[in-house]
C-alpha cells in the first residue's frame, strides 16, 4: 500500500479568499456601491486564489467574461496601487537572461505613469513581474490566443487615451 501525503494548505487558502470575495460581493450589494478598498480586495482575492486547473474547466464565455472583468478592475488602479497589492519581483539579471525584471518593469510603469490609472490591465499584467501575476498572465494570454476572434484580441490590447 502507498501512502501518499497531500497538503491542504493550497485548498484552505483557496477557500479562505473566495470566502472574503464573498463578504466582499455581499457588502458592495448592500451599499450599492464598491469603494476603493473593495476593489483592492476583489482584485486581491482574484489573483491570489487563481486556480489554473479550475479556470481551464470554466466555458469560452465565462472565461472571456473572467478576463475583461479582472483587467476592468484593474483599469480602475493606479500602477501605484496595484504594486501595494502585488510587490514587483525583485529580480535584478533579466539583461542577463533576456527576461523580464524588476528594472523591464519599473520603466514600463514610469513610461505610463505611476499615478496615472492603468490604461490597459491586459497590457499591464503582461509587462508585470510578479509571482503571483506573472503565472496568471501567462494562463491568460494562452486562453485568448486559444480562441481566434481577432477583433475581441484587438479590443483587449487597445489603449484607451484619457482614461
Amino acid at each position: 500500500m502507498k501512502i501518499e501525503v497531500v497538503s491542504l494548505i493550497p485548498i484552505r487558502k483557496h477557500q479562505i479568499l473566495q470566502g472574503q470575495l464573498a463578504r466582499v460581493y455581499r457588502k458592495s450589494e448592500k451599499t450599492g456601491e464598491v469603494t476603493k478598498d473593495n476593489l483592492r480586495q476583489i482584485i486581491f482575492g482574484l489573483v491570489k486564489s487563481f486556480d489554473r486547473n479550475r479556470f481551464d474547466k470554466y466555458r469560452r464565455k465565462e472565461k472571456l467574461n473572467y478576463i475583461t472583468s479582472l483587467t476592468g478592475m484593474i483599469e480602475e488602479l493606479t500602477p501605484r496601487e496595484f504594486t501595494q497589492l502585488f510587490p514587483i519581483k525583485k529580480n535584478y539579471d533579466g539583461l542577463q537572461y533576456g527576461m523580464k525584471d524588476y528594472f523591464t518593469t519599473t520603466k514600463y510603469i514610469e513610461s505610463i505613469g505611476w499615478d496615472k490609472k492603468i490604461c490597459n490591465g491586459m497590457e499591464f499584467l503582461t509587462e508585470y513581474v510578479n509571482d503571483d501575476v506573472t503565472p496568471l498572465a501567462a494562463k491568460l494570454m494562452v486562453t485568448i490566443a486559444d480562441y481566434t476572434d481577432p477583433d475581441w484580441f484587438a479590443r483587449l490590447f487597445e489603449t484607451t487615451e484619457g482614461k
